[in-house]
């Protein structure tokens, strides 16, 4: 993308380079003069040479009179051109030697000429045309970006033309996809980010080919922006509210850039305000106000970016490499106005392509912080699923396994069996060791645990040093085997913890749900259960089955 960038920078250099030296402009500041009196020559005298060399602009709504000729021989065997590139809405009409009346030229309307591409308004010299024989172009221009002027053969155009739509199909196609993805993601994701990115750069192709003249053939769209420049400049004031908004949006500016976040609510209101202002008037005044505040938003961005990024936002990488060609351009573009820059006539193409290449980065980077927020919602997720310290199931993640166990089991009458396991005289190990050499306690307690139980029982730390062990498709006695293999597994030897060998002992309560009894009351029972280990001294298993059932505990 940055050579592409590069290459349209020296074709346009070598353009200006090449037109400068073979064709001299002239402007004559003459309004009152008339047709006649000016192809009769009668005004030649009156031409002035033109601010930059091969360059018209102008400002205002009145049509101006230019005179073109050619400072080498142009024979009519070459089939030369006349070339106004990057017309826009400029609408022309041109006296050429050898022909009495003049012909008309425009993008758009009946004065389009459909046989070549848009990149410029084509004016055909069957005669050729001598060194200073003159062209005279009566020029309307509704907006004051320059406009090149070149003298080509036939084979140049036609290869200048599919060179240009080549370009322009692929960066508008380019666009034009990432607007479908951008809002295939907010319709996946519900993030309005991707619906303002998608607003964003649908209004950058509605300007960009509004004014250059690639909707001449879209049916209602050609004759809607085709009627003046009035539509294009309402769309490029509501993708500058559109911008203003996915920004501020995409780089969280309330928790990163609080101050910048207030700046561009104003800039917000700003580019609405000049959108209903293109809206409701095609005024002239619009396009110096949209000029001015185009290069504030674009430093605001970058500003904005760099500050996020400072302050820890991983999304505002993506967008300081993605807005740094944007901003080049579009000052670049607000420049010629001022009179600067007037013979670069690649300005156009290399904002349609800073753009489509910032849209890239700030998909990649949307995608990036959904799969960050995805990230962060599973760890999230698994810190409430699994405690941190043994790895075992939270309390809060037991609970719903639980009551989802006893609801299959009494659905369809499968056995189900759960174990409370305590760790025996554990506060006095905290007493004495400190709560460091608990945690490592109750962890290896955990793992020991884990290796005896089978790949269907769910082991959760259920508060402090109280383990539960959740035993599906199990009868009591089973699982009482299942506990006595837990306690084995923990007294058989001391803990190794650095330099101390602790003794280890478990007391564990097993009960078996009985059909109708619910979560708390088989949770009751199998604590009574636990409570009788204890009662008995500690270091073993007792199990208990329904008292009703019963009449006692075993």
């Amino acid at each position: 993308m940055r050579a592409a960038l590069a290459l349209l920078l020296l074709h346009a250099a070598g353009m200006a380079a090449a037109a400068g030296a073979t064709v001299q402009v002239d402007r004559l500041d003459e309004p009152s003069a008339t047709a006649a009196e000016v192809v009769a020559g009668l005004h030649d005298a009156r031409f002035v040479p033109a601010e930059k060399p091969a360059v018209i602009q102008q400002r205002g709504p009145s049509a101006v009179w230019w005179r073109v000729r050619s400072t080498v021989p142009r024979p009519a065997a070459s089939e030369p051109h006349l070339l106004l590139l990057s017309p826009r809405h400029t609408v022309v009409e041109a006296w050429v030697p050898g022909r009495a009346t003049p012909t008309r030229h425009a993008l758009y309307g009946r004065d389009s000429d459909p046989r070549h591409s848009t990149r410029a308004l084509v004016v055909p010299l069957p005669d050729g045309l001598q060194p200073g024989q003159p062209i005279y172009l009566r020029v309307t221009m509704p907006s004051p970006v320059p406009v090149k002027i070149a003298i080509e053969t036939r084979a140049q155009v036609q290869e200048g033309d599919l060179r240009h739509a080549a370009w322009r199909a692929a960066i508008l196609a380019a666009t034009l996809v990432l607007v479908v993805l951008a809002l295939t993601y907010w319709i996946g994701v519900g993030d309005r980010s991707f619906v303002y990115l998608a607003l964003l750069l649908l209004f950058v192709v509605l300007f960009s080919a509004g004014m250059g003249g690639e909707l001449r053939a879209v049916p209602g769209l050609g004759r809607l922006f085709g009627s003046g420049p009035q539509p294009a400049r309402v769309a490029a004031a509501a993708g500058l509210v559109a911008s203003c908004l996915f920004f501020r949006r995409y780089l969280d500016l309330q928790q990163y850039a609080p101050r910048h976040d207030r700046l561009f609510a104003w800039l917000t209101w700003i580019a609405v305000g000049l959108t209903l202002a293109n809206l409701v008037s095609p005024s002239a005044l619009n396009v110096p106000v949209f000029n001015a505040v185009l290069p504030v938003v674009a430093l605001a961005v970058l500003s904005a970016s760099l500050t996020s990024l400072w302050a820890g936002n991983r999304a505002a990488r993506y967008l300081t490499v993605g807005w740094l060609p944007v901003l080049v351009t579009i000052s670049l573009r607000a420049a010629q106005p001022f009179g600067l820059l007037q013979d670069w006539t690649g300005i156009d193409q290399m904002i349609s392509v800073s753009y489509a290449f910032g849209g890239v980065l700030l998909t990649i980077g949307l995608s990036d912080k959904l799969l960050e927020l995805r990230r962060d919602r599973d760890e999230a997720s698994r810190r409430a699923t699994f405690d941190a310290l043994t790895g075992a199931y939270t309390r809060h993640a037991i609970d719903g396994r639980l009551a989802q166990e006893v609801a299959d089991a009494e659905a369809n009458g499968r056995p189900l069996c759960v174990a409370f396991v305590d760790i025996d005289h554990f506060k006095r190990i905290n007493d004495t060791h400190g709560h460091n050499v608990g945690d490592q306690c109750l962890r290896y307690v955990s793992l020991r645990i884990r290796n005896v139980l089978r790949g269907s029982d769910v082991l959760a730390r259920y508060g402090g040093d109280e383990l539960l062990v959740l035993m599906p498709d199990t009868t009591l006695s089973e699982a009482g085997r299942i506990a006595e293999r837990m306690r084995e597994a923990v007294a058989c030897r001391p803990l190794a913890l650095d330099d101390l060998r602790l003794p280890s002992t478990l007391s564990i309560g097993v009960a078996e749900y009985v059909p109708g009894e619910g979560v708390e009351r088989l949770l009751e029972r199998a604590d009574g259960a636990l409570y009788r280990s204890k009662s008995a001294g500690r270091n073993r298993v007792s199990a208990q089955e329904s008292l009703e059932a019963t009449g006692e505990a075993t």
